[in-house]
């Protein structure tokens, strides 16, 4: 699947929760911004999309010592730019993810208003560390 039909799945994910979503267009005053920018019961989510099995763009010396969710973002296929963004935006409150699917979306959902754990994570929405 391409980044872009990943992009409008969620996008449409959005819209069926009561949120609201925008794709942000990239370009030069744009870098490092992540894809998607949304809304849903007034939590402020930032979301990078990547395709499944992206190749790390950051070689694993760098990442090491950074915080986990940078390095996890990485990872996924964010480069350092786009992991410092999410991360900058989850410490102040948003909700910050890399996605390769809108499952992956959806999980983080049930993660943030449920209270599930899947997978071995679990994010506290109320209390996020920097």
């Amino acid at each position: 699947m391409t980044e872009k039909a990943i992009v409008k799945k969620i996008q449409e994910w959005f819209k069926a929760k009561g949120g609201v979503c925008h794709k942000v267009h990239g370009g030069p005053l744009s870098a490092g911004f992540p894809d998607l920018i949304g809304c849903i019961e007034a939590d402020a989510w930032v979301v990078e999309v990547k395709v499944p099995n992206a190749k790390p763009r950051v070689p694993k010396e760098l990442r090491e010592g950074l915080p986990k969710e940078m390095r996890e973002w990485m990872e996924k296929g964010a480069t350092m730019l786009q992991a410092k963004t999410l991360y900058d935006w989850q410490c102040a409150g948003a909700i910050a993810m890399v996605a390769t699917s809108v499952e992956d979306v959806e999980r983080r959902y049930q993660e943030e208003y449920f209270g599930f754990s899947i997978g071995g994570k679990h994010y506290d929405r109320f209390r996020r560390t920097q």
